[in-house]
């Protein structure tokens, strides 16, 4: 791959916001973006199949040590089976989204609603237009 092309996704990926891989697809036409720039850190792949395994997993580190990438490595290995569905959350924005939104302040005391129930109705609303 074009050194120029590789330092342009690379970048992309370090975003505050997770990259659009396809906005590359001209630039990578002969291989999938993911698949051109995962390096698994750990040797067999370990990493990326820990993520692939039915256990539930936590991936934590620094901005930029590549998370996002391994996440999204592993959804291009989901995406060539028939018998899954793999859906990305962005929890940040949603979280950021949530909580920028107009809610009304309502004294929960003077509605006969739990806490929990009315913030995920709210959450809903707010995550559906």
């Amino acid at each position: 791959m074009d050194a120029k092309k590789f330092s342009r996704i690379a970048e992309s990926l370090r975003q505050y916001r997770r990259a659009e891989l396809k906005d590359f697809q001209t630039d990578t036409a002969e291989v999938d973006p993911v698949d051109a720039l995962y390096v698994d850190p750990l040797h067999g792949e370990a990493v990326l199949n820990t993520m692939l395994s039915s256990s539930t997993t936590f991936i934590s580190g620094r901005k930029g040590t590549g998370k996002s990438t391994v996440f999204a490595k592993a959804q291009s290995q989901m995406r060539e089976r028939k018998d899954l569905l793999s859906v990305y959350v962005d929890v940040k924005a949603l979280y950021d989204t949530v909580n920028a939104s107009e809610v009304p302040l309502i004294d929960m005391q003077d509605i006969e609603i739990s806490p929990q129930l009315y913030r995920s109705h709210m959450l809903r609303k707010n995550f559906w237009p």
